[in-house]
């Protein structure tokens, strides 16, 4: 069994930026438990456990879509389970990707989470604070890939893992 979810990775200007970020949350003594800068990512469906990586990638590498760009937006929070996160700019076009995932990993019948797309980056989850301000970078990407994940665990740390 493999723990598996559909993502978009992010450049490593990007990455490089969100650590910036992270970085201001810090130094403003907001704890939390923060991503490691090697798993930033959009996650388009969460699967979970499964056996069924290869019909996954299988349906992944069935979708087309036209690149596109996105830039980080604003600061917010999922403030229920205490989740800081970056929002995006192409949010439609996010939410298509999302959709088209969902489509085809239904057309093989593979159960993901049913949880409604929300395009954004997570930066913390028990976070001390959920409405904080900060620098935002102004860094763009290009989504031209999507990509099959699965979590790993190495030294205590979650690693993702491109499969």
């Amino acid at each position: 069994m493999a723990r598996i979810f559909v993502a978009v990775h992010l450049s490593p200007e990007v990455k490089a930026d969100i650590q910036d970020v992270i970085e201001q949350l810090q130094e403003q003594g907001i704890r939390g438990r923060y991503e490691r800068p090697s798993n930033l990512h959009i996650t388009l469906a969460f699967v979970g456990e499964t056996t069924q990586t290869e019909i996954i990638k299988h349906a992944v590498k069935e979708i087309a879509f036209e690149p596109f760009s996105i830039k980080v937006s604003r600061i917010g929070c999922f403030a229920r389970s205490g989740i800081l996160w970056l929002g995006l700019t192409a949010e439609k076009q996010l939410a298509e990707l999302a959709r088209a995932v969902r489509q085809r990993l239904d057309h093989y019948d593979i159960t993901y989470s049913p949880s409604p797309f929300k395009a954004h980056i997570t930066l913390a989850r028990d976070a001390s604070e959920l409405h904080p301000e900060v620098d935002l970078p102004s860094t763009s990407m290009r989504i031209d890939h999507i990509s099959v994940m699965e979590t790993t665990y190495q030294n205590g740390h979650r690693v993702y893992v491109e499969r």
